[in-house]
C-alpha cells in the first residue's frame, strides 16, 4: 500500500494517508480544524457590537460585577481576546441566583447583569430574534433614576 504524506503546521508533524483514502487532504484538514467560534459568524458579532454600544451608553451606577465582568466582554467581542465565557456566565447567574433569581424585577442593576448575560452568549441569534435584550434596556430606562 502506497501512503501519502502531508505536513500540518511547521511540516514536522506529519500524517500519512492510503491511497483508498476518501476525502482530500484539505478536507481532511477542514474537518479537524472545525467551525470557526460563533464571535467570527458576522451576524453574531454585528449583534454584540450593538449591544456593547446600548449598554456603553447607559448611565449606571458602579457595580462591581459589571466592572469586572464588561471588560473582558468588550475584549471578547471586539479585539477577539481570549476571555473564558462560560466562566463569565457562571459568575453573572451566581450573582443574578444571589441577588433575586430570574424573577422579573424592576432593579436596575439586576437588568444590567442580564444584558451582560446577553453578550456572555456567542450564539446570540436567537436572543435578537426575541428581542429580549432590547426588552431589557427598554425596562432599564423605563425606570427612575433613584
Amino acid at each position: 500500500m502506497t501512503l501519502r504524506r502531508i505536513g500540518l503546521l511547521d511540516g514536522k508533524n506529519a500524517i500519512d494517508f492510503a491511497d483508498n483514502f476518501k476525502m482530500t487532504e484539505s478536507e481532511w484538514v477542514t474537518s479537524k480544524l472545525g467551525q470557526p467560534p460563533e464571535r467570527f459568524v458576522p451576524e453574531n458579532s454585528q449583534y454584540a457590537n450593538y449591544m456593547l454600544r446600548q449598554i456603553e451608553a447607559l448611565e449606571w451606577r458602579p457595580l462591581e460585577i459589571a466592572q469586572g465582568v464588561f471588560p473582558q466582554l468588550q475584549v471578547y467581542w471586539r479585539d477577539a481576546g481570549s476571555v473564558d465565557l462560560e466562566g463569565v456566565r457562571e459568575t453573572l447567574w451566581a450573582w443574578v441566583d444571589a441577588n433575586g433569581g430570574p424573577r422579573p424585577t424592576g432593579d436596575k442593576n439586576m437588568i444590567l447583569v442580564r444584558m451582560l448575560l446577553c453578550l456572555a452568549y456567542e450564539d446570540n441569534r436567537e436572543l435578537e430574534g426575541m428581542s429580549f435584550f432590547e426588552d431589557l434596556v427598554a425596562k432599564y430606562h423605563s425606570i427612575p433614576a433613584s
